[in-house]
């Protein structure tokens, strides 16, 4: 019975020290330099200064995100009113009106 306890904890340890080595392999790769570059915006780029637009919720940007440094959604073109969805409805009243009508 000893032996196998021995043999159930080797394993465990085995699985334990290669979890951990696996974990500083990943971490090593995180640290090389492959994580996305933070630019920082020259203060004074404001989005004006640079000759874009400030695009608001409801409007598309067709060009490109510029860095200002008063928004974060300045496009380089004008910014176009973003397509209204309609949806289809259906009324429901006569279905609610027959099931209510179940119950009783």
């Amino acid at each position: 019975m000893k032996k196998i306890a021995l043999i159930i904890l080797l394993a465990a340890l085995i699985l334990v020290a290669g979890c951990a080595k696996k974990a500083a392999q990943d971490k090593s790769v995180v640290d090389s330099g492959n994580a996305p570059e933070i630019k920082q915006v020259e203060p004074g780029k404001t989005c004006s200064s640079l000759g874009g637009d400030i695009c608001s919720a409801g409007e598309n940007c067709g060009g490109e995100f510029l860095e200002s440094s008063d928004s974060f959604s300045c496009c380089s073109e004008s910014c176009v009113a973003r397509e209204q969805k309609s949806f289809s409805t259906f009324d429901f009243g006569q279905e609610n009106q027959a099931l209510g009508s179940v119950g009783k």
